[in-house]
């Protein structure tokens, strides 16, 4: 879903944005659930997106990697050590306030639609803001 909204934002930018998880299995399709919010809320078709796994390789060459949660940072940071100065908690990336900075986004796999509609808003937020400072930072 990140992924997802982040390309939105970014569209007009000449920015590569793509998503890859700490534990996630090579071509996996998005869940249900996420395929209908993100169509419901943003009008993003995510249906073909495929996961796959975050290499040492994919993380080097990133200039800015942005994770839902502390565990992701954490586990980062300690696998490809070069990253850990680029590796943000995609709240912590564009907020402006203490409180929200070290506030991850849970996973909703295998919880109910509400669940996905919840973290959707958190991550739209997040997202919004960290566009705003990609943007102004020139990344």
């Amino acid at each position: 879903m990140a992924e997802g909204l982040l390309k939105k934002e970014l569209n007009s930018h000449d920015i590569l944005v793509t998503s890859a998880g700490i534990t996630a299995l090579y071509g996996m399709a998005p869940t249900q659930e996420a395929v209908k919010v993100m169509r419901d809320k943003a009008g993003i078709d995510i249906s073909s997106h495929l996961t796959r796994g975050l290499t040492s390789e994919t993380a080097e060459s990133a200039d800015l990697i942005l994770v839902m949660e502390k565990i992701h940072k954490d586990f980062i940071s300690e696998k490809v050590p070069s990253a850990k100065d680029k590796t943000y908690l995609l709240k912590e990336f564009g907020a402006d306030r203490e409180d929200i900075k070290e506030a991850g986004i849970p996973d909703p796999i295998g919880r109910p639609l509400e669940v996905y509609e919840e973290v959707y808003y958190q991550i739209e937020d997040a997202v919004k803001d960290a566009a705003k400072r990609i943007k102004e930072i020139n990344l």
